[in-house]
Parts: C-alpha cells; sequence; structure tokens
C-alpha cells in the first residue's frame, strides 16, 4: 500500500507539472494561478502546495525535467577516461552547441519550455528562484564556451585584442539570440544549420580556422 501511494503521488506530481507546462504556454506564466493549475488536473490547491511550495518552485521543478546536452557532456566529463577528454577543444564546443539546437528543433516539449522562459514570463521579485536558476543556466553555458577558448591550442591564434572572454561571451549571445529569434516562427529557418554556419562566422573573424571544429578536419 505504502509503494502504491509512493507511486500515486509521483503520478500526481507530474500530471501537475505537465498541467503547469500547457497553462503557462498557452496563457503565460503571470495569468496562471495555482488553482487554475489543480483545477486543471482535478485536484484541490492544497494538492499542488504539498508538491511544490510555490509557483517559483513548481516552474523550476518543470524546468528540471529537460535534460541537456551540455548536462550529459558534462557528467561524462568527469571520468577521467571519457573519451571526450581526447576531443579537441573546439569539436567539443560545437558538438555541444549543435546538439543543444537539435534538441530544441526536434524536442516540442523543449521549445515549449524555453517558449515560456522566452516569452511567457514576468521575472517579478516572486519569481527571484526562477530568474536565480535562469542566470545560473546562462553562466554554465558561458563557462562551457570560455572553457574551450581558453584552451593553450586555441588562444594564441585568436586575432590580436581578442580574448578567450570575449569570444566566450560573444558565441554564447550569438547563440542565444539565435534561439530566441527562432522561437518567434520555428518555420522561419534552419536552427542547426544557421547555428553551424553562424559559429563557421564568428571564428572565422576571430582568427581562427572553422574547419578546427570540424571532427573530420582533425582526424
Amino acid at each position: 500500500m505504502a509503494r502504491k501511494t509512493k507511486e500515486d503521488a509521483q503520478a500526481m506530481r507530474n500530471h501537475i507539472l505537465d498541467a503547469a507546462e500547457r497553462l503557462f504556454d498557452s496563457q503565460g506564466v503571470s495569468r496562471t494561478t495555482l488553482q487554475a493549475i489543480a483545477n486543471d488536473v482535478g485536484a484541490t490547491r492544497g494538492a499542488v502546495y504539498w508538491h511544490f511550495k510555490d509557483k517559483a518552485d513548481l516552474f523550476n521543478a518543470m524546468m528540471a525535467r529537460i535534460e541537456w546536452p551540455m548536462d550529459k557532456e558534462a557528467l561524462c566529463r568527469q571520468d577521467p577516461e571519457s573519451e571526450l577528454h581526447k576531443i579537441p577543444p573546439l569539436v567539443s564546443l560545437r558538438n555541444v552547441v549543435l546538439d543543444c539546437l537539435g534538441t530544441i528543433a526536434n524536442n516540442d516539449q523543449v521549445r515549449r519550455l524555453l517558449n515560456i522562459c522566452h516569452y511567457q514570463i514576468e521575472l517579478t521579485e516572486d519569481m527571484y528562484a526562477v530568474r536565480q536558476r535562469m542566470l545560473q543556466a546562462h553562466d554554465d553555458f558561458y563557462e562551457r564556451h570560455l572553457q574551450a577558448f581558453s584552451h593553450p591550442h586555441i588562444t594564441p591564434h585568436l586575432q590580436h585584442g581578442m580574448t578567450a572572454h570575449f569570444m566566450a561571451s560573444t558565441l554564447q549571445n550569438a547563440v542565444l539570440g539565435l534561439i530566441a529569434t527562432w522561437l518567434l516562427d520555428p518555420q522561419a529557418f534552419d536552427l542547426v544549420s544557421t547555428g553551424d554556419s553562424m559559429m563557421d562566422l564568428i571564428l572565422r573573424g576571430a582568427g581562427l580556422d572553422p574547419q578546427w571544429a570540424r571532427l573530420d578536419a582533425t582526424t
């Protein structure tokens, strides 16, 4: 009986997260109350509060359901024997960026959640925890870029006056801007191929050969 109760609780939690995702996407976060989410799943507001302390907590739990390629790569890199350590830095970075873009383009849930983050939320005071989560995600993405451009095989080849920090910030902002534009009209252009070409352009502008970011050119 205890196991059944635990399974039921987990099922209800998932139903609440699914309902929040639908309602946030269709009518915005600020206009969606916890009562509306409870009504959508046929539960009481108390049931929602049993699983989540407030709307920000629910929102962050909803976003945590995304498994990003960058997160999986970071986990693999914790293993000193991982084959990832043998991949050239720009190749590894390009793979992560394009895998992320591919996940966004091909996974409806990921697209929906990012659309909520970009266009359906107001970061008011009561959503402080959400703002902090977003900032942490941006910091993690930046650090992944910085790791590649700080590599001793890459930094010496940067154009005079350009730094690893500048390149990490430039590429990150370009990728995030590309995603935000694509979310407005996913049919306007191919996200992955455009991101690939954009990355080549940025690398070339920094004095780096774009072929260094392609595995077939480094083997």
